[in-house]
């Protein structure tokens, strides 16, 4: 969530509950934003962990090629 959602959000929690817990926030997110509410985020999130894995799994590659190649080639030079 941005800064200034996070503060009325909050807010608003303070406000009219007695105690700030999941349930709390859930229904005052549900009534300010709907559905879309919790998922605003998620092309970001998904981004995020689309390029880490990239990352990662390039990083397998060479590393399993390195090792691959490293052993084939100590086989076969007798």
């Amino acid at each position: 969530m941005q800064d200034s959602r996070k503060k009325i959000v909050f807010h608003e929690v303070i406000d009219e509950a007695k105690e700030v817990n999941l349930r709390s926030i859930c229904r005052i997110l549900w009534r300010n934003e709907g559905y879309k509410g919790f998922y605003s985020g998620i092309k970001f999130d998904m981004a995020r962990i689309l390029i880490s894995n990239a990352i990662l799994y390039l990083v397998y590659e060479g590393v399993k090629y390195e090792i691959l190649e490293g052993w084939l080639s100590s086989n076969f030079e007798d």
